[in-house]
């Protein structure tokens, strides 16, 4: 009789490496929304200089233009696509096995 036992050494490591990916996928997703967001207030407060739309919410100081609303769109939405770059290259690399 041959019995044969499978250690899994791997599977905690795996497990960290999901739960990994998942919270950086998860940190991606909420800066790109914040970052659209930030475009929306900074195109409302540009409308509102322009005088198409109804007066911005912040009327005094730094986040009172339009300048610094896109400008933080474009940090958060570069930051929402590096780390969802990085959460997927774990997935390019090819996993090796080795044989016993």
């Amino acid at each position: 009789m041959v019995v044969r036992v499978k250690c899994q050494y791997a599977s905690a490591l795996e497990k960290f490496r999901h739960a990994h990916r998942q919270a950086t996928l998860t940190a991606a997703l909420v800066l790109n929304t914040l970052g659209v967001g930030a475009y929306v207030l900074g195109v409302w407060r540009l409308l509102s200089d322009l005088r198409l739309t109804g007066e911005f919410a912040i009327s005094r100081g730094l986040f009172s233009h339009w300048q610094v609303w896109l400008s933080l769109g474009v940090i958060l939405n570069a930051a929402g696509v590096s780390l969802n770059r990085y959460a997927h290259t774990d997935e390019e690399q090819p996993q090796t096995e080795e044989a016993s």
